[in-house]
């Protein structure tokens, strides 16, 4: 019984919740003052630029790592829109090219998708980070969405949902490293996907 509830309240909070921001850094600044740590100012300065058309790449993340996207993944994230498209080009980013990038041992997956768009010259990057907890009824899964601005790392956007996982098994990788299986990360996706399509309206509408 406890099993049935738990699933029962997770299926209720199979949801999504986004911010999204376009304000401008050195207004920021002005309004409140200036900042004495170096590192939290800069990261406050941002400037956005947003534009459209686009190349807005899609880096989808399992286990710190840039995983291929299935076709009914993209189809999910790509669902009723226009073609032409006025927001440009979705790009899946390669694991391939991911692989030639020197990683350092602190490298975060954040940082490897943002130099791999570079590489594949794209204006804004939609990462989203796929993971999986607990085991057989209790398992939920975990996804975290954040849109930024390849060139200067200006965060848009950000996103996330959990959902019932139950049922929906892991693949092992090595022997002790289980991710998340595609299954699994197909349900979390498509959850995540109206947000996806709320962002991107609101930053399109913004641009204009």
């Amino acid at each position: 019984m406890r099993r049935l509830i738990l699933a029962l309240t997770l299926c209720v909070l199979s949801a999504c919740s986004n911010t999204v921001q376009s304000s401008s850094g050195a207004a920021f600044l002005a309004d409140r003052g200036p900042i004495t740590d170096a590192e939290i100012a800069k990261a406050a300065a941002g400037e956005p630029t947003l534009h459209f058309p686009a190349k807005i790449g899609i880096a989808r993340i399992i286990g710190r790592d840039i995983t291929a996207i299935p076709q009914d993944e993209l189809s999910a994230l790509e669902k009723g829109r226009p073609t032409p498209d006025p927001l440009g080009q979705f790009v899946p980013l390669s694991p391939m090219i991911a692989q030639t990038i020197e990683r350092e041992s602190n490298m975060t997956a954040t940082r490897l998708a943002q130099l791999t768009a570079a590489h594949q010259h794209l204006d804004y990057i939609m990462i989203h980070d796929l993971s999986r907890e607990g085991r057989e009824f209790e398992a939920v899964g975990h996804a975290d969405l954040m849109v930024m601005v390849v060139r200067s790392r200006y965060i848009y956007a950000s996103a996330a949902t959990i959902t019932n996982a139950a049922g929906l098994g892991t693949i092992r990788r090595g022997w002790e490293n289980r991710i998340l299986s595609d299954a699994a990360a197909k349900k979390l996706v498509k959850t995540l996907a109206p947000d996806v399509t709320s962002i991107f309206t609101t930053l399109y509408q913004r641009a204009q």
